[in-house]
């Protein structure tokens, strides 16, 4: 199976709302988020995350979709490369990332380890919350709702972290 246009337009057009939805909650904040997900948008991320965006697509219509096995392969390899490059993820941070921290059958489940993002700045756990805003704008659904998914229970944060975490989403998601 090849990468038809749909997709790749799919994958375009869904990126850049998402990256502009990331930019818009920022801008509540006084946030630069200007390069946010810029890496999504080349190789060796973008071609696997193109896969990602329309299997996503696929079941929110309830249509059966399967990726390619090998591309589900290129398509772990990718997010990994991605949450591991990007301050705005906890990952980045997580001095002893290795693959346990990334469930790979489960993009948005919880791994078998906890990731450490104790060392994270401010600004990243601020860009890391208006990502998670876009996404709840995306999805219909509460940024809060995935903070309590995912603080303290995939993600290790500091309580003055969880303090910013949350104070963040409120200033920004509620205003």
């Amino acid at each position: 199976m090849e990468i038809t246009r749909e997709m790749q337009e799919h994958f375009t057009n869904r990126t850049k709302r998402h990256i502009e939805l990331t930019q818009k909650y920022a801008n509540k904040i006084g946030l630069d988020a200007s390069d946010h997900d810029a890496s999504k948008l080349k190789d060796p991320e973008m071609t696997p995350y193109i896969w990602i965006s329309w299997n996503y697509k696929m079941k929110r219509d309830g249509i059966d979709f399967e990726m390619p096995a090998d591309m589900q392969e290129k398509a772990n390899e990718a997010t990994y490369r991605h949450i591991t490059h990007n301050r705005h993820h906890p990952e980045y941070w997580d001095n002893d990332m290795f693959d346990g921290k990334l469930n790979s059958k489960d993009r948005d489940g919880i791994p078998e380890v906890m990731v450490d993002a104790t060392s994270m700045p401010i600004d990243a756990l601020k860009e890391m919350c208006c990502d998670w805003s876009a996404m709840g704008e995306e999805l219909g659904n509460s940024p809060h709702d995935w903070a309590d998914k995912v603080v303290n229970v995939r993600y290790k944060f500091t309580p003055h972290q969880c303090f910013i975490i949350y104070g963040t989403l409120d200033e920004i998601w509620n205003s």
